[in-house]
């Protein structure tokens, strides 16, 4: 993320070169979907750092479950996917700044 003309912008680092061999090729599917995902949440990923827990914790979800689709994995009846609230809410307030 990044700032561009005063305004918070997504800036990626983790963009995939296009001219290397992989020898997974889930690799680039995992990306791809990163890549959509910025684009249809680009206001909400530009201003994470001041989004809500429950905010951040709907988009990882919605981001781990589209990566795990993309890479084929399966997820078992009752397992749990996702981000755990709890623990999401235990670290923000474990790293909060008062």
């Amino acid at each position: 993320m990044g700032i561009e003309q005063g305004t918070p912008v997504v800036d990626s680092s983790f963009e995939l070169p296009l001219n290397i061999d992989l020898p997974d090729l889930r690799l680039p599917r995992a990306f791809r979907v990163w890549t959509d995902f910025k684009l249809k949440y680009e206001p909400q990923v530009a201003v994470i750092g001041s989004l809500s827990v429950n905010q951040v914790v709907t988009l990882g979800d919605e981001l781990s479950i589209s990566i795990g689709q993309a890479i084929g994995i399966q997820i078992a009846p009752g397992q749990a996917r996702g981000i755990d609230k709890k623990k999401m809410v235990a670290l923000s307030e474990s790293v909060s700044v008062v």
